[in-house]
């Protein structure tokens, strides 16, 4: 019956009658349990298997008043960042880095620091323009001076 299915292992048998016990206790009725096979990799799975074990987060260090602080993970950083314990100037050493960059630099920090990116960036079109016209104003208003006082 078990061969045929019409016994399972929770069913119980005796041998004498008397003393009953489930099937799967008696050796030789049933096929050996194999475990289950694991399920099939789903894409995104097979990607993060083949990429290997994580890397691990980068670490940072910024100096304050005499000590270094660190290491201390991006979010961290980010949180000291918002509190005001490290401003834009301050250098900030990657672990593993051979330089510091100023806390304004750091891709980790990008967005933080917003006023001092638009303090620095004397490179940009709008500081190029506005440094050309003061210099045009005062250089017309020394040429009509000039005329004025002769």
């Amino acid at each position: 019956m078990a061969h045929r299915g019409g016994l399972a292992r929770f069913h119980e048998l005796s041998a004498d009658g008397r003393a009953w016990a489930p099937a799967f206790r008696f050796d030789g009725l049933f096929a050996p349990e194999t475990p289950p096979a694991a399920p099939p990799l789903t894409e995104s799975a097979a990607v993060v298997a083949a990429a290997g074990p994580p890397k691990p987060e980068p670490r940072f260090y910024y100096p304050r008043g005499g000590a270094t602080i660190g290491p201390i993970d991006a979010a961290t950083l980010r949180i000291q960042v918002e509190r005001g314990s490290v401003h834009a100037t301050d250098p900030i050493w990657l672990e593993g880095a051979k330089a510091s960059v100023m806390a304004s630099e750091l891709p980790a920090l990008a967005g933080l620091f917003p006023n001092h990116a638009a303090a620095r960036g004397a490179g940009s079109p709008l500081m190029l323009w506005s440094l050309v016209a003061v210099v045009v104003l005062i250089a017309l208003g020394a040429v009509v001076l000039f005329f004025k006082w002769k």
